[in-house]
């Protein structure tokens, strides 16, 4: 499987990378890998973050495909999480 170079920026901040990866998962995953966990949520947790209003986000929702520029009128907080898109560098992923 090829690689490629994927602009990572961050809506909060406006910091950017640039991330060789297999897709954008994997390139969002790896700028946020220091600050996100997931894991499955327990019953318990379930019924007390949907009692206090938590939505239930589609992760198989259609992904979005390009980059919006930060938004500089909404608080850091209330703006979106990175989104990632592929920049063709012209390497195919066959040499380092």
């Amino acid at each position: 499987m090829s690689t490629r170079i994927y602009r990572v920026i961050s809506a909060r901040t406006g910091d950017e990378w640039l991330v060789r990866a297999h897709n954008q998962a994997q390139a969002i995953r790896h700028v946020v890998r220091g600050e996100y966990r997931a894991a499955v949520a327990g019953q318990e947790t379930l019924i007390e973050l949907l009692l206090a209003g938590v939505k239930v986000q589609d992760a198989n929702d259609k992904p979005q495909l390009e980059i919006d520029e930060p938004d500089e009128t909404l608080s850091p907080e209330d703006r979106p999480l990175p989104v990632a898109v592929p920049i063709d560098d012209g390497h195919d992923g066959s040499e380092p």
